[in-house]
């Protein structure tokens, strides 16, 4: 603890001219800020602020780890321009734990006690993104939301919060990037987002959207759309504003529906009552769950009739012999998923 003795020393000196280069703050309040939000061990901790009044009387400078003991509490006197400035270097028997560190700035020109806060860690955390520059240098935040359909993805969880150093959610939309270099698809592979190829992510529940004819990831950063592989080798700035959209991209009016013919032999024994309604209805269902029929999405509405309509059937007979077309069979089969007949 000599270097902050010294340190101590230093800055109590009004006839001392003190400079002290530093990145711009980062936690900070309209008093006191540090010059990063996350320090390894052994680094300095540079603690800077000024006062309104009262500039003979110490500056009371107290650290609280992260189970809330304090490590140390440090009167500073300002300078003749009003100003304080700490140095503490972390690291030894007093640095127990990783985790949020508060530091406590009392002085009597204050009207309460000023509160801001840094992360600690003894060594790097992993895994340590590509390209990534060290931890703490600095940071953006930027707003990120998702919505699949018309429902916004709740980021807001606990499994989605502070999950990384690096770069991380710290509630339901802000990310914050703590060093250069790290891009968004390192956000959502520690957030356990990614799909297992290039076409797909995993959401919520383990549900599993993918691009394909008929639906499609739209990326956003700023309103401007980019490719996923842009989206993904992106690295976030302030005030960035980022959106991902999961969505039908055609019609029902525009899209060509394509089922295989085989299918017409399920339509078939329905028609010709060889199979009743609620086979046909979990037939169908196995065959758009496994995409061998896509349709656009359709919307449920919750208080229509759960009952299959006659003109359904008699749809499917006409289909079965090709007196009507695959997009005329399927507007039966929106109707049947619009109304919870059959749920995908």
């Amino acid at each position: 603890m000599k270097k902050l003795g010294f340190s101590i020393l230093l800055l109590s000196l009004y006839s001392v001219l003190i400079t002290i280069t530093v990145t711009p703050a980062y936690s900070e309040s309209s008093i006191v800020s540090t010059d990063k939000p996350i320090y390894l061990d052994g680094e300095d901790i540079r603690i800077s602020g000024t006062v309104s009044k009262y500039e003979t009387y110490p500056v009371s400078i107290e650290i609280i780890n992260p189970i809330g003991k304090s490590i140390n509490n440090i009167p500073v006197i300002p300078n003749h321009a009003s100003e304080f400035f700490l140095i503490v270097e972390t690291g030894g028997t007093i640095w127990k734990h990783d985790g949020e560190y508060n530091i406590v700035i009392s002085h009597a020109s204050f009207s309460d006690s000023e509160r801001i806060s840094f992360d600690y860690l003894h060594s790097i955390p992993e895994p340590i993104p590509n390209n990534a520059g060290h931890l703490g240098e600095e940071l953006a935040k930027a707003k990120l939301s998702v919505k699949i359909y018309d429902n916004n993805f709740n980021f807001s969880q606990p499994q989605f919060q502070m999950q990384s150093h690096w770069i991380r959610f710290e509630d339901g939309e802000t990310i914050q990037r703590y060093a250069s270099g790290v891009t968004l698809g390192f956000l959502f592979d520690t957030l356990g987002l990614s799909g297992q190829n290039n076409e797909c992510y995993v959401f919520q529940g383990g549900s599993e959207y993918c691009t394909n004819a008929y639906f499609n990831f739209k990326f956003l950063i700023n309103e401007f759309e980019v490719s996923k592989t842009d989206f993904r080798e992106y690295v976030i700035q302030d005030d960035d504003e980022i959106r991902i959209i999961y969505d039908d991209q055609i019609t029902t009016q525009t899209l060509e529906i394509k089922i295989p013919d085989w299918v017409r032999e399920v339509a078939g024994f329905w028609c010709s009552d060889e199979i009743d309604d609620a086979s046909f209805v979990s037939a169908i269902q196995y065959l758009i769950e496994t995409e061998i029929i896509i349709i656009p999405k359709t919307t449920i509405d919750e208080s229509a009739s759960q009952v299959v309509p006659s003109w359904v059937k008699t749809n499917a007979c006409w289909w079965s012999t090709n007196q009507i077309s695959d997009n005329e069979f399927a507007s039966g089969l929106e109707y049947l998923i619009k109304n919870g007949i059959i749920t995908i």
